[in-house]
């Protein structure tokens, strides 16, 4: 992904479609979603290089918060939605964001504008699986509820456009030492 803005309240990046991502995956090779959801967090993980497909996303990463608020646009940039990702409060390196998925989420549709949560049967089997704890799972869910009463959807990048000498960038070889 590429920076587009960075300020002391927010850093905003941009991932065409096509970016060359980190894919988390089960050692044993296969997907996330491809185990039933109570064995999801029972397996040892690694991950895989792949470009991201079917959607372009402005990711907004308001600093100290615990969450990401992506634009999703599809490859001719109509606006499909807001998704608000759920995570600890992000970490800056020199060239990284340092997080940790909360699992729950919210999707807005485009079209309505009215949010509604996403993978709650995913936050309550990663609470059973030991995944995150009581407390966590409950921070995860009030950052939420913060977000949904918030609404910062629009946002005001819903029709920015990269600049046209912008390349996809390259996930460096390196990118997890």
């Amino acid at each position: 992904m590429r920076v587009v803005e960075h300020t002391p309240e927010l850093l905003v990046t941009f991932m065409a479609e096509g970016t060359v991502v980190s894919v988390p995956m089960l050692v044993d090779g296969r997907g996330l979603r491809d185990v039933p959801l109570e064995e999801r967090w029972a397996h040892p993980r690694t991950s895989k290089r792949a470009p991201w497909s079917g959607t372009e996303l402005i990711q907004l990463f308001p600093l100290g918060r615990a969450h990401s608020l992506w634009i999703v646009r599809d490859p001719s940039r109509g606006l499909l939605g807001w998704y608000v990702n759920l995570e600890d409060a992000h970490e800056l390196g020199d060239r990284t964001i340092t997080t940790r998925d909360g699992v729950l989420d919210i999707w807005v549709p485009a079209e309505t504008g009215e949010a509604e949560w996403k993978d709650e049967h995913e936050l309550e089997a990663a609470l059973r699986a030991g995944r995150v704890t009581a407390t966590e799972a409950s921070a995860i869910r009030a950052e939420g509820e913060r977000v949904w009463r918030e609404r910062p959807w629009p946002t005001g990048w819903e029709d920015w456009r990269p600049p046209g000498s912008w390349t996809t960038p390259e996930l460096p070889r390196a990118w997890d030492a």
